[in-house]
C-alpha cells in the first residue's frame, strides 16, 4: 500500500432547498447509483462554515457564494485520482441529484464545482 498516495480533491458550491440531513442520504443512495467509486469521499456542509482563511483561491469563491446567497458546500476527496477526476464525479452526482426530489420540477440549478490546477481554480460544467 502507498502511503503517500495523492488525494484528487474538488468542491462544489450550489443551492438546494432540501435540509441537509436529506440532501446526505440521497448521496448515500446516488453514489452507488451512478457507480461512483467507493474510495470518493464527500463532505456536504454550508459555504459559510468553509475554512479558507488560508487559501487565497478558496476565500474568493467563498466570498461570491455568500454574496450571492449559495447554502451548501459539498467536498470530494478521491484518493489516488487527480483533482480534475474528483471534480468529474461532482459533477455526476450533481447531474443525478439535481433529478432527484431533492430539486423541486422547475427549480434552476445554482452552483458551481471547481478545483485547483497550476495555483488557479478550474471550472466544471
Amino acid at each position: 500500500m502507498e502511503l503517500n498516495k495523492p488525494v484528487g480533491k474538488a468542491r462544489a458550491f450550489f443551492n438546494c432547498s432540501a435540509r441537509p440531513s436529506v440532501i446526505r442520504r440521497a448521496l448515500k443512495i446516488i453514489k452507488p447509483a451512478i457507480d461512483v467509486p467507493d474510495a470518493v469521499q464527500l463532505k456536504l456542509g454550508t459555504v459559510k462554515k468553509v475554512h479558507a482563511r488560508k487559501d487565497p483561491l478558496l476565500s474568493e469563491e467563498k466570498k461570491d457564494a455568500v454574496y450571492f446567497n449559495i447554502k451548501y458546500s459539498l467536498t470530494a476527496a478521491y484518493p489516488g485520482a487527480t483533482n480534475e477526476t474528483a471534480a468529474g464525479e461532482l459533477v455526476a452526482i450533481l447531474n443525478q441529484a439535481y433529478q432527484s426530489p431533492l430539486f423541486k420540477d422547475g427549480e434552476k440549478f445554482v452552483g458551481k464545482i471547481f478545483y485547483e490546477k497550476d495555483g488557479k481554480f478550474c471550472y466544471m460544467q
